[in-house]
């Protein structure tokens, strides 16, 4: 199984006082370092004319998130979101919903998650055609800043500063944690009942415990899949809203996705229809790898 990319960086990461030297340089206002340039437009050109399209209907392209402002790690996400000349890309790829979001999903699954550097490199296409949300937000075809990343005190602290969300993210990691407790005790007992296959009567004895079990824990992986759709579609609905990271929507979001539960949710969302104990198992132990 293919396990998903584990994001990190963002609002609840303490501040540095300069952006990424691996990415900016600093000869006055901070611009792109230009070999990064390069390496983020022509993957996704190339890409796009792999696909037997041309690119004149990539209008803008904009770096935004973590790793355009001050609150990065050293592998956080690169955010590139491509505005396209809506008329040009409905001529050149599809004006058919469902052909656009194949497309999409196509990009996403072939393209996204390749490392420049130790970061994730990922592309958003944003139909609506204008420029994106974000606290900063970089022009890579013009080498401007449309909103900069704005320096934070030294003091800062974002458990502080977010406390009252920061308890209610605890709290609801402590209901994702019971019940990935059960989803692991019914695992065990699959095992368990694993072993008396060879069993004289385990048709009648065994087979409907197993399948007991097997409804179990299809029952938490269904579960943690609902639970992260919930979670993705609130911070959705913040953003485009308050259009800032501090909602508490996306402060919960953040803080789920910094221990990792965000990573075994999509791991799980992605198998929920046809999952095998291994692959749960999998995920699971990646999981209590993670922090």
């Amino acid at each position: 199984m293919e396990l998903v990319l584990y994001k990190k960086g963002g609002i609840l990461d303490l501040p540095r006082a300069t952006l990424d030297p691996d990415l900016w340089e600093f000869d006055g206002q901070p611009t792109l370092r230009e070999d990064v340039k390069d390496i983020i437009v022509d993957s996704f050109m190339d890409w796009v004319e792999e696909q037997g399209y041309s690119t004149d209907w990539v209008q803008d392209m904009y770096f935004i998130g973590s790793s355009a402002g001050y609150q990065y790690r050293e592998i956080s996400d690169i955010d590139i979101t491509i505005v396209p000349n809506l008329e040009a890309f409905h001529a050149e790829i599809s004006d058919d919903k469902e052909e656009i979001r194949e497309f999409v999903r196509k990009m996403i699954k072939e393209l996204n998650g390749f490392l420049i550097g130790k970061h994730d490199c990922n592309y958003y296409i944003r139909m609506e055609a204008t420029i994106p949300i974000g606290e900063a937000i970089y022009n890579i075809f013009t080498d401007t800043w449309i909103k900069t990343a704005q320096p934070l005190p030294p003091e800062y602290h974002p458990e502080t500063k977010f406390k009252d969300q920061w308890l209610v993210a605890e709290a609801r990691a402590a209901t994702i944690d019971t019940v990935i407790g059960k989803l692991r005790r019914r695992l065990s007992d699959h095992e368990i009942l694993q072993e008396y296959s060879e069993d004289p009567d385990y048709e009648e004895r065994i087979k409907p415990r197993l399948e007991k079990k097997e409804q179990a824990i299809d029952q938490w992986v269904q579960w943690l899949s609902r639970e992260y759709k919930d979670l993705w579609r609130a911070r959705n609905r913040a953003y485009e809203v308050e259009g800032t990271q501090t909602s508490s929507a996306n402060i919960l979001y953040k803080f789920l996705e910094r221990y990792g539960y965000n990573h075994l949710m999509i791991g799980l969302r992605k198998i929920r229809e046809e999952w095998t104990v291994e692959d749960i198992k999998e995920l699971l132990d990646e999981f209590e790898s993670i922090v």
